[in-house]
């Protein structure tokens, strides 16, 4: 009996944990930048509606800064 038929289910099960962290943990990093960018745009776009309502600023001002500023 050779000693790779008794180390290769051992080898595979540690590589495919080690695959499932590194899967997990980009997609939990992809996932919260995502929602990090889409949070704060929603609470531009709440905090431009709220000021729009009392005439200070202009939505598409605004809108279109922080578009900028995330492109560059």
């Amino acid at each position: 009996m050779h000693l790779s038929c008794v180390y290769a289910p051992f080898i595979n099960e540690t590589a495919g944990i080690l695959l499932f962290h590194m899967l997990k943990s980009f997609f939990e990093f992809f996932l919260n930048k995502c929602l990090f960018v889409f949070l704060n745009f929603g609470l531009l776009l709440l905090q431009t509606s709220l000021l729009n309502q009392s005439g200070f600023y202009d939505v598409t001002l605004l809108t279109e800064s922080f578009t900028n500023e995330s492109l560059q």
